[in-house]
C-alpha cells in the first residue's frame, strides 16, 4: 500500500511513527531504525507511548505500508492460575451455580485475536472492522515518508478512551 496520506507523525531517537485515523479509534505503527528493535520493543510503555503522543505533528506522509496479517492464540489457564484464579478449572472447587446448576467447570480457555491490514483498511478480531481517513480544509503544511520495510510495532487504540484494543510486532514485513 503506497500514497500519500494526512495523518499524524512523529520521528525521535532510533524510531518514526505514524498514527492512521479510523472511525473512532486509530492505529499508530512504531517503526524502529535498523538495528533498534529491541531497543525500542523493550522501552515500550507509558513513557515511551507519552513521548511518542507528545511529538506527533499532522502531516503529509508519503507512506508504503505492506500488507499483513496477525493471529495470536493465548492459552489462558497458566495466566489466570498466576493470577490467582484457580478453583475455577477444578472440578471439584468451581462454584458456577450462578449461571448453571452444579458441576460445572471450566476445563480449557482460550483467546484468539486476529488484526489484517490491507487496502480496505484494518480487520481486527472477528466482528470489528474499521476503516476511514480524515478529510478537512487545506491540508498538512508539514511532509514526511515513511517506508515500512522492517520490523515495526502497532497499537490500535479507542480515541475516546485512549484504551489499548490490540497490540502487535510485525518482525518480517513482507514487500510492497
Amino acid at each position: 500500500m503506497h500514497g500519500v496520506v494526512s495523518a499524524d507523525f512523529a520521528d525521535g531517537d532510533g524510531w518514526q511513527a505514524v498514527r492512521l485515523p479510523y472511525v473512532g479509534a486509530s492505529m499508530l505503527i512504531v517503526v524502529p531504525d535498523r538495528g533498534r528493535f529491541d531497543d525500542i520493543e523493550r522501552d515500550l510503555g507509558v513513557a515511551f507511548l507519552r513521548d511518542v503522543q507528545e511529538r506527533l505533528e499532522w502531516t503529509s506522509v508519503q507512506l508504503a505500508l505492506p500488507r499483513w496479517e496477525s493471529a495470536t492464540v493465548v492459552e489462558l489457564p497458566p495466566t489466570l492460575r498466576a493470577l490467582g484464579i484457580s478453583d475455577l478449572f477444578d472440578p471439584d472447587a468451581a462454584d458456577l451455580t450462578g449461571i448453571a446448576p452444579g458441576g460445572l467447570f471450566v476445563s480449557d480457555a482460550i483467546q484468539q485475536a486476529n488484526v489484517t491490514v490491507d487496502e480496505a483498511g484494518t480487520e481486527a478480531a472477528a466482528a470489528t472492522a474499521v476503516s476511514g481517513g480524515v478529510t478537512g480544509g487545506g491540508g498538512p503544511d508539514r511532509q514526511a515518508s515513511l517506508t515500512v520495510d522492517r520490523p515495526f510495532l502497532y497499537l490500535i487504540a479507542d480515541d475516546s478512551t485512549g484504551e489499548i484494543l490490540f497490540m502487535g510486532r510485525v518482525l518480517e514485513p513482507p514487500a510492497g
